[in-house]
């Protein structure tokens, strides 16, 4: 998907800042989970260098490779230990659900910086700096999305199991783990005519709303 820009008319600075902000929202939310379990009371964050957004230290490869051909994508999973947290089925979901949260920030902070592009900057310029932005803003909501899911092993898996009576969160977690690949492929993959998927449904109106937001604020 973002490699796509440099086939696109697109001017090349501004798709690397496309690339570059798409990729800096993955650190912030590998970053995030990091913090709010530092937070919390686990160091093993801090310990294996993972507070930071220094963004090569939260790179997964196969994360990126998704990243960069589709519109979904995720980080190296950052080494919690739960015994060193007070609750800590609690503090999973709430470290959990930092990750995508920064990712919904992060997307409105954008789409603020278009806003302040149409404002001050004329011309052509404007023009560029809005269309950098803009892919930004629907792949940065659209990782919040993706990893809000309650598959193992993304970050939604562990806030769905907070939900979870403790007589029957084991037997979930195991069917969750067994059956996260099938899953990901009826979710993921375009069985629905016209070549859309199950995530595909799901994101629709998410990005129906944005749509709206962005016509709202005289950006569309």
């Amino acid at each position: 998907m973002l490699l796509e820009l440099f086939l696109s008319n697109k001017h090349p600075v501004f798709a690397i800042l496309t690339i570059c902000l798409v990729l800096l929202s993955v650190s912030i939310h590998e970053f995030s989970h990091a913090l709010a379990a530092t937070l919390l009371g686990d160091q093993t964050p801090r310990y294996t260098g993972r507070l930071t957004l220094n963004p090569f230290a939260h790179f997964d490869v196969m994360g990126l490779f998704f990243i960069l051909f589709t519109r979904f994508g995720w980080g190296k999973p950052v080494q919690i230990d739960p015994t060193q947290l007070k609750n800590p089925k609690r503090d999973m979901a709430i470290i959990s659900f930092a990750g995508p949260f920064s990712n919904i920030v992060f997307g409105f902070v954008i789409i603020l910086m278009m806003k302040l592009a149409d404002i001050f900057l004329s011309g052509i310029v404007g023009l560029y700096v809005i269309d950098a932005l803009m892919p930004v803003v629907y792949i940065t909501f659209g990782l919040a999305i993706f990893n809000l899911l309650p598959i193992s092993p993304l970050d939604g898996e562990k806030i769905f199991i907070f939900f979870i009576p403790e007589e029957i969160q084991s037997h979930i977690e195991t069917f969750m783990r067994t059956f996260s690949f099938i899953i990901f492929l009826i979710i993921l993959a375009p069985i629905i005519p016209g070549g859309y998927s199950v995530f595909t449904l799901i994101l629709s109106p998410i990005y129906l709303l944005i749509d709206t937001f962005l016509s709202f604020l005289g950006l569309l």
